[in-house]
């Protein structure tokens, strides 16, 4: 990364988002990449001590993690007191006050909650709509007065949403599509399909979309005629859980290659059955497809900003929580003062987006809290 980019970029994402952080506690990840950026804003930003979980992944060992971490806290603010934990029983975690739910430091379980200090609060850094129970047990914060929120992406200061767009096209071109005067298929739903269609088409793309909302259906001359025709098949769900290309599911790849054998798919999210794309003989990117309800790539691939903008909001967002506590309040007490005064905040209402459900521990009454 270009570090002295990295550092404006902090600079101006601080500037813009204010996270008063100081004198608090911050628990996250060390990762690779981009996602390295996070403990550093925390610090740049002021926070007391910023504290780190990290693993080995196929994006890099714990220690290159870690590395890259202190690269960046080196260029950024150098005096930064930035800690590697042990594991997720280090006694460190009994001063946190801000716990951010990136990927290293989740699941964010009833154990790991019981660890945290008496303020401690929970950052989504995304909205949410986005929650999955797995990454966070909901329940258990309500049952401890922990203080969830998500962010909200769609500021003008973020647009973080926009990235995705960009995303699709950056698919298309490692499929050596040229996107330009291409034909294109977009199967989704939601926001991220019509930013996809929206931006895929204003670089001069003929796109036809289906909403995955609804089981779609090969006997569809439309979808037929669509796919025949078309260069590349993009798909794009973030709600679904289940399978939307795959045999017996909405979408057979066999049925795709017997419309067109030269057909390409590139794929953001949504539920496919990689082995049986590739027994198909379709070509398929990224490298590397992630399950139902996460995001094979993400703004992250792009360049670091999208990444910092948005953490730096979600520092926001946990440390006005965990200010909200110390002021007395006590767990959705806290959320509702928080939405009520803070536009980078969101509340549980957004989670109704969500197709598969209420996330446990989130009561009707909760939810109207935050209307």
């Amino acid at each position: 990364m270009n570090l002295r980019r990295c550092r404006r970029l902090i600079a101006e994402a601080i500037e813009k988002t204010r996270p008063n952080v100081q004198g608090l506690t911050i628990l996250t990840e060390a990762a690779n990449g981009a996602y390295a950026i996070t403990p550093v804003i925390a610090a740049a930003a002021g926070a007391e001590r910023v504290l780190c979980l990290g693993r080995d992944s196929r994006f890099g060992t714990r220690e290159e993690a870690w590395r890259q971490v202190c690269a960046l806290r080196d260029a950024v603010v150098p005096a930064a007191r930035i800690e590697m934990l042990a594991d997720r029983n280090d006694p460190r975690l009994a001063g946190v006050d801000v716990v951010t739910n990136l990927g290293f430091v989740r699941p964010i379980d009833r154990l790991l909650l019981g660890r945290l200090g008496r303020f401690a609060a929970v950052s989504l850094m995304w909205e949410t709509w986005e929650f999955r129970p797995d990454d966070v047990d909901l329940a258990a914060c309500r049952e401890l007065g922990v203080p969830v929120l998500g962010t909200n992406e769609h500021l003008p200061a973020l647009r973080i949403f926009d990235y995705i767009g960009i995303l699709a096209i950056q698919l298309l071109l490692a499929l050596r599509c040229e996107v330009f005067a291409a034909n294109v298929v977009v199967l989704g739903q939601g926001e991220f399909a019509d930013v996809v269609v929206k931006t895929v088409r204003a670089a001069g793309a003929d796109v036809q979309s289906f909403d995955t909302a609804r089981r779609i259906s090969t006997s569809d001359p439309r979808l037929q005629a669509a796919v025949g025709g078309a260069d590349v098949l993009l798909l794009v769900d973030h709600h679904r859980r289940d399978m939307i290309v795959g045999e017996g599911a909405d979408v057979p790849p066999s049925w795709l290659w017997k419309q067109n054998s030269a057909l390409g798919i590139a794929h953001v999210c949504g539920g496919i059955d990689v082995q049986q794309t590739a027994q198909a003989g379709l070509a398929l990117v990224p490298v590397h497809v992630a399950r139902p309800g996460h995001m094979s790539v993400t703004p992250a691939d792009l360049g670091p900003k999208p990444v910092i903008d948005l953490h730096a909001a979600g520092l926001r967002v946990g440390a006005a929580l965990s200010h909200a506590r110390r002021a007395g309040h006590h767990g959705l007490a806290a959320e509702s003062a928080v939405v009520a005064n803070d536009d980078f905040a969101q509340g549980w209402e957004m989670a109704a987006k969500n197709v598969t459900g209420k996330p446990a521990g989130l009561s009707t009454e909760c939810a109207r809290k935050h209307d």
